[in-house]
């Protein structure tokens, strides 16, 4: 694993080098090295997908036995799917926090608009349209609540998997 985690490091770095030979001569991308920290380290799996298909029964006997491995684990299958839904959850996970965080927003701001009552030359309107607001509010809270509870249900067990 070291030696693919370092032959993966020098293309990157080898790549990083095209790039600048192939600048203008400003050294704009002379920036992208930094990109790659001195103490970068790529997860790396060497997997065997065909001894996990024989070695699970997936695989039909016909085929023969497993060339390497007699144990599901040793293929590294099993850790490179919790590798990848780890992964998958992060993402999902910022993307949901960043989603709530805009539609917030964006919802305070017409609560405020909403409420601002005093300022409006029409105040019965105003207040209407609040009343209005406040019940859609909260019947979409009811209607989202749930779906949002389970939402966090299931990515809270896919995190600790």
């Amino acid at each position: 694993k070291g030696c693919l985690q370092a032959d993966f490091r020098s293309g990157l770095k080898e790549l990083y080098r095209k790039d600048d030979d192939d600048d203008d001569g400003t050294g704009a991308n002379s920036q992208q090295q930094k990109a790659l920290p001195d103490d970068f380290d790529m997860d790396v799996f060497c997997i065997s997908a065909n001894d996990y298909l024989k070695v699970s029964k997936i695989k039909a006997a016909r085929d023969g036995n497993s060339n390497c491995f007699s144990n599901i684990t040793d293929t590294q299958i099993p850790q490179l799917r919790q590798f990848v839904h780890q992964r998958t959850a992060q993402f999902c996970k910022a993307n949901v926090k960043s989603f709530v965080e805009s539609t917030k927003d964006v919802l305070d701001q017409m609560k405020l608009l909403a409420s601002d009552v005093d300022d409006v030359p029409s105040g019965r309107s105003a207040f209407r349209m609040k009343n209005q607001f406040e019940n859609k509010m909260r019947d979409l809270d009811k209607s989202i609540r749930p779906l949002a509870d389970q939402f966090k249900s299931v990515i809270d067990q896919k995190v600790r998997q």
